[in-house]
């Protein structure tokens, strides 16, 4: 499998790495995680088992999209609320970005084209365990997973249009494919971090297995770039002198320590 893991080569040399990787015309996609063994599921695979019948994964999914829209309508805006849809219409994509930009868990799995906020969240707590930056180009990905798309009869292979997968990916037999899916929807944190989604036809599918399946047989490869505990402290220090932060990249970094706090109180005072 087109997988490379990659050992630390020291803050100098990660730092002058991840910069050289900045390249408009071969954009990369990276993510970061504060915990080196988190794997490339969707928010939505950690929470439901994927030993669960499919058929209750995607009722599962359908209660927790209405649930969303009965409850947080009041708080939308209009163009929010025109993406997001009506409790019991059909699931769309465009719904989930709404539900996961607001913290709900989707299918969908969020990446950002900005290295040193993909750095960022990777050197994040817990402070005694490795993170990781994974990352691959943009280009060659999408090359592939469109011809995917074609073989699930999701594009038309002449004109390179797209259906409308919607129709499909919420369904018991629903195709298996992987693609990248832009923020369409306006929100100003997506923007300032930079995110996009991959998006799978499948629910309990491993983004990094299935991305890193597309490149079998090329020269492309999906690259974990371990970020050892004992240099975290030195990285956030080093992004902080780049005048970047958790409040630079509209990240909710001291609600969540807040949050923790408490919820650590809480279960000490049952």
């Amino acid at each position: 499998m087109n997988i490379e893991v990659r050992p630390f080569p020291g803050v100098d040399a990660l730092f002058a790495e991840l910069t050289n990787l900045r390249d408009p015309a071969n954009q990369v996609a990276f993510r970061g995680h504060a915990d080196s063994s988190w794997k490339l599921v969707s928010g939505f695979d950690r929470v439901f088992p994927t030993n669960m019948c499919y058929s209750n994964r995607l009722e599962h999914e359908s209660r927790l999209v209405n649930e969303f829209r009965s409850r947080a309508t009041r708080f939308l805006g209009r163009i929010e609320k025109s993406y997001l849809g009506e409790p019991m219409t059909p699931i769309t994509t465009h719904a989930l970005m709404v539900i996961q930009h607001y913290g709900a868990q989707t299918r969908l799995l969020d990446w950002t084209y900005e290295q040193f906020f993909a750095l960022f969240l990777a050197a994040l707590e817990p402070a005694d365990k490795d993170g990781a930056v994974w990352w691959f180009r943009l280009t060659p990905f999408c090359k592939a997973a469109n011809k995917l798309l074609e073989i699930c009869e999701l594009r038309d292979p002449k004109s390179g249009a797209q259906s409308n997968w919607d129709c499909k990916i919420f369904k018991q037999d629903a195709p298996d494919f992987i693609s990248e899916v832009g923020a369409y929807v306006p929100f100003p944190r997506l923007e300032t971090q930079n995110g996009f989604f991959t998006v799978t036809g499948r629910l309990g599918v491993d983004h990094g297995e299935r991305i890193a399946t597309l490149f079998d047989g090329t020269s492309e490869k999906l690259f974990k770039q371990i970020i050892p505990a004992g240099a975290k402290n030195e990285i956030l220090d080093r992004i902080e002198r780049m005048n970047l932060s958790a409040k630079g990249f509209d990240y909710p970094g001291a609600d969540i320590v807040g949050n923790a706090i408490a919820a650590t109180r809480r279960n000490q005072s049952q």
